[in-house]
C-alpha cells in the first residue's frame, strides 16, 4: 500500500480505539477520581451554546478557563445538542490528527518504515486514547503541539513567511487553548529572528508573519476581554490562582460537594445514570470561577478585601503570592527543585499509575543517548522538549501538563525501539526485556497507590516537601468537607 493509505489505516485503527475506549469506559469517575475541571468546562460549553458567552453559573462573564475548549464543546452543543456521548465520538475523531502528523515529524529526522511505526504507537499509545473519553483541553491541545512541532521543523529547514504565518495561527490557537503555549507564541518569532540560518530580511518577514498569526486569531479574546473588564488580558484570569497552588496546594477535595451527585447515581444505577443529569447536580452544588477564587482566598485571608473583577482579582493574588515569597526566598529554590524531579513522574493527577509513560520512558532516554551525535538535527525536538520542562519546573508539574508533548518522547522511542529490535541479538533477547517492562509497567498499575506512596516516601526521605495526606486531598477520603464549608457553599450557591 501507499503512505497515505497507510496513513489512512492508522488513522481508521486510532479511531476506532477511541471509540472501543468510550464505549467501555464507565463516563461516572469514582469520587476520588473526580476532577470539576470537566463540570467547568462543559458548563461554560452549554452558556457559549446558548448564546450567553462565556459566563459563569452566576451570569457573570469568565476568563478563569482558556477558551478554545469550552467555544468547541459550545458548538457541538450548538449543532448535536447537550448529549457528552457526542463530543466523546468527536474527539475519538479528532485524535486520528495525533498519529499522522507523528508520522510526518518522524518521517523529517528517520526511514519512512520508523516513521509508520511512529505513527502506530502514536495510535495504541492508551494515554492518548483515554482522553477521548474526558472533557479535558487536552484533546485539543494534543495535536496542536504536534502540529506546531511539524511546522517549526519545516520553518527552520527552509524558512518562508507562508510556514511562519500557519505557525503563529498554530501558536494563537494553542494559546487560547492553554496557558502552557503562552510563553511559546511570545518565543517563536524571537527564535526566528535570531537563530535562524537565513538571510536577516527572510527571517524578518518570517517572524512578522508569525507574529501576524498571533495577533490575527487572539485579538477577538483581549478585545472581548477589555470590554468585559476594563483591563488588557492576552490569555487568562486563572493564572494567578494557579501560580498561587504551585507554591501552596490548595486541598481541592475539601470542597467538594458530591453527596447529591453520587446520591443520584447510587439511587438509578451506574449503568442508568446519566452523565448529563450527574453534571447538572454538580454544577447546582459547587463553586466554580471568580466566585470560588474569591471565597476561599476570602476564607484564608479574611484581613484582604478582593476584588470582584476577575482580572483586579488575578493580580491580588499574584501580589499576594509575591510577598509571601519575598518573606521566605527558600520556598522558591525548594519548590523548583521538587517541581524539576515532578515532571518525570509516573502517576497522573487522578492517583492512577500512567502505563503509557512507563512504557515509552526508557526508550526515549535510550534514543536520546543514542542520537546524541545528531543533536543539532534535532535542536527543535530537544527546545521543544525542554521548554516544557523548564516551564514545569517554574510553575507545577503534572503528568497531564507532559502528555501534550509525550509526541516528541514517541518520535525519539520509536527510533530506540527500532534499532532494539533490529540491531540487538538474538532475538528472543529484546522480546524477553520488551516483556519484563511491560510486567513492570502493568504491576506498577495495578498497584498505583502503594507506587504512589513508594515515590512520596523517597520525597521525604531526601527532604522534599510532600502534599499533605491523600484524605485531603480526595472526596472519597476527605468526605466533601466539614459542615461549615457545605453550608458556605449552599450560601453562596443561594446567593
Amino acid at each position: 500500500m501507499t503512505t497515505k493509505k497507510w496513513l489512512l489505516v492508522i488513522a481508521g485503527a486510532a479511531i476506532l480505539l477511541r471509540l472501543i475506549y468510550i464505549l467501555i469506559h464507565d463516563p461516572i469517575p469514582q469520587p476520588y477520581q473526580l476532577d470539576l475541571d470537566e463540570i467547568d468546562f462543559s458548563y461554560l460549553g452549554q452558556n457559549v451554546a446558548e448564546g450567553n458567552g462565556f459566563t459563569d453559573k452566576y451570569g457573570d462573564s469568565t476568563t478563569t478557563r482558556f477558551p478554545l475548549y469550552p467555544l468547541f464543546l459550545g458548538i457541538i452543543y450548538y449543532l448535536f445538542g447537550y448529549h457528552i456521548i457526542t463530543v466523546f465520538i468527536l474527539q475519538a475523531l479528532l485524535g486520528a490528527a495525533t498519529p499522522i502528523l507523528a508520522y510526518y515529524i518522524c518521517r523529517e529526522y528517520f526511514s519512512e518504515k520508523i516513521s509508520m511505526f511512529a505513527a502506530r504507537i502514536a495510535a495504541v499509545y492508551p494515554s492518548y486514547i483515554e482522553y477521548a473519553a474526558y472533557l479535558m483541553s487536552e484533546n485539543l491541545f494534543i495535536p496542536e503541539i504536534a502540529f506546531l512541532i511539524l511546522i517549526s521543523i519545516r520553518l527552520v529547514k527552509n524558512p518562508d513567511w507562508k510556514k511562519a504565518l500557519w505557525l503563529g495561527i498554530g501558536l494563537g490557537l494553542a494559546s487560547l487553548t492553554r496557558g502552557t503555549a503562552f510563553p511559546l507564541a511570545l518565543l517563536s518569532p524571537l527564535i526566528l529572528l535570531i537563530a535562524v540560518k537565513e538571510k536577516f530580511p527572510i527571517r524578518l518577514k518570517s517572524a512578522a508573519a508569525a507574529i501576524g498569526g498571533v495577533i490575527l486569531i487572539m485579538t477577538p479574546w483581549i478585545i472581548r476581554n477589555y470590554a468585559a473588564y476594563g483591563k488588557f488580558l492576552m490569555s487568562s484570569s486563572g493564572g494567578g490562582p494557579i501560580l498561587w497552588m504551585s507554591y501552596f496546594p490548595i486541598p481541592a477535595g475539601n470542597f467538594f460537594q458530591i453527596d447529591r451527585a453520587y446520591a443520584y447515581v447510587d439511587s438509578v444505577g451506574r449503568k442508568e445514570a446519566k452523565l448529563e443529569e450527574f453534571h447538572r447536580i454538580l454544577v447546582e452544588d459547587n463553586v466554580f470561577g471568580l466566585t470560588a477564587v474569591k471565597w476561599y482566598f476570602a476564607r484564608t485571608f479574611p484581613e484582604i478585601e478582593f476584588s470582584d473583577n476577575e482580572v483586579v482579582l488575578d493580580q491580588q493574588i499574584k501580589q499576594l503570592l509575591f510577598a509571601k515569597l519575598r518573606a521566605h526566598p527558600e520556598i522558591v529554590l525548594i519548590k523548583h527543585i521538587k517541581e524539576t524531579l515532578k515532571f518525570w513522574h509516573f502517576v497522573s493527577g487522578r492517583g492512577d499509575y500512567v502505563i503509557a509513560y512507563g512504557l515509552i520512558l526508557p526508550f526515549f532516554l535510550a534514543g536520546v543517548w543514542l542520537l546524541r551525535k545528531r543533536w543539532r538535527e534535532f535542536c527543535i525536538l530537544g527546545l521543544f522538549f525542554l521548554y516544557i520542562w523548564i516551564l514545569e519546573a517554574m510553575f507545577m508539574s503534572a503528568s497531564r501538563y507532559r502528555l501534550s508533548f509525550e509526541v516528541i518522547m514517541i518520535v525519539i522511542g520509536t527510533y530506540a525501539i527500532w534499532q532494539f529490535f533490529t540491531k540487538v541479538k538474538p532475538i528472543y533477547l529484546p522480546i524477553i526485556l520488551s516483556a519484563a517492562l511491560l510486567s513492570v509497567n502493568i504491576y506498577f498499575s495495578v498497584n498505583d497507590f502503594a507506587f504512589r506512596g513508594m515515590i512520596r516516601s523517597a520525597a521525604q526521605f531526601i527532604g522534599l516537601p510532600v502534599q499533605q495526606n491523600d484524605a485531603s486531598f480526595f472526596p472519597e477520603r476527605a468526605g466533601g468537607g466539614d459542615a461549615e464549608t457545605k453550608q458556605q457553599i449552599d450560601e453562596i450557591n443561594r446567593q
